[in-house]
């Protein structure tokens, strides 16, 4: 892939090279396409089979799974911002970023206590 401008062709190197873009934008495009189509359809199928799953269960069966779904949730959430705070969370106070603010779930340097 030459990226000199022919002689007498009237086009720029800069115009060249963004001729070069188009392709790559259109590969990329309709990479991200397929994976985003892929993604949903994998949605789809797990929540079909997910309710199928459910019509299956008894009452208290569907319960049971919503409280230990529910619960695994928490645990990992929590999990997630046990101990100390991370070093990019700790690092965070109102004079070191200007998009600081209290209502932040970390604020003060707290996370999610």
């Amino acid at each position: 892939m030459d990226l000199d401008p022919k002689p007498g062709s009237g086009l720029k190197s800069e115009e060249v090279m963004r001729r070069h873009i188009l392709p790559k934008a259109l590969v990329i495009g309709l990479v991200a396409g397929l994976i985003s189509s892929a993604f949903r359809e994998v949605l789809q199928w797990s929540e079909i089979h997910r309710i199928a799953w459910l019509h299956q269960l008894s009452s208290m069966e569907r319960l049971l799974a919503a409280v230990c779904v529910g619960a695994a949730g928490g645990v990992w959430d929590y999990g997630s911002c046990a101990g100390s705070p991370p070093k990019h969370r700790a690092a965070v106070s109102p004079t070191s970023n200007p998009l600081f603010s209290e209502k932040s779930s970390c604020a003060g340097g707290e996370c999610c206590r």
